[in-house]
């Protein structure tokens, strides 16, 4: 596994996946077979983007627009009949940003740095409420007397008590 990125060398809908750590361009081979190549052979290494309504993004070839970039639960890629199934979850993609940090994100909405001291104080003023909450959670179900079900669990009640 590993990650491919996408390229667009001008304003047109054609779009190069590169794989930078084994520098090879995704292409179809003549058979229709995804494959790795060191060089761009030109439509067939080239894919257009759709998206569908779920936001998922989808490529297909440019040489043939019926067939679309997919890969199985284990990395391998689909088989040329596969590749031909528009319906099929193998060939949805998500983009995302590997540098995003969701904790980043977070701080910055949140007007408050992470290491501030005021926000560790309050943090530990919350966990602290929250253990002294849960302790007395814990004391009060220990005073109830325990009762027990089964299928006549009206009856039992009523000795219990």
């Amino acid at each position: 596994s590993e990650n491919l990125t996408i390229q667009s060398h001008d304003f047109e809908v054609k779009l190069t996946i590169f794989a930078e750590a084994s520098a090879k361009f995704l292409c179809f081979n003549k058979r229709w077979k995804l494959v790795g190549s060191r060089k761009d052979h030109g439509k067939r290494c080239q894919f257009s983007e759709d998206m569908d309504e779920k936001g998922y993004s989808r490529y297909r070839s440019v040489a043939d627009s019926s067939y679309y970039v997919g890969f199985h639960s284990n990395g391998r890629p689909l088989g040329r009949n596969k590749a031909r199934q528009k319906n099929s979850r193998c060939i949805n993609f998500l983009k995302y940003d590997t540098e995003f940090s969701i904790k980043d994100h977070n701080n910055k909405i949140a007007g408050a740095n992470h290491h501030s001291p005021k926000v560790h104080e309050n943090l530990q003023q919350t966990k602290k409420k929250h253990q002294q909450n849960n302790s007395r959670n814990k004391q009060q179900t220990r005073r109830t007397p325990v009762r027990i079900r089964h299928k006549n669990h009206h009856r039992n009640s009523r000795r219990l008590s």
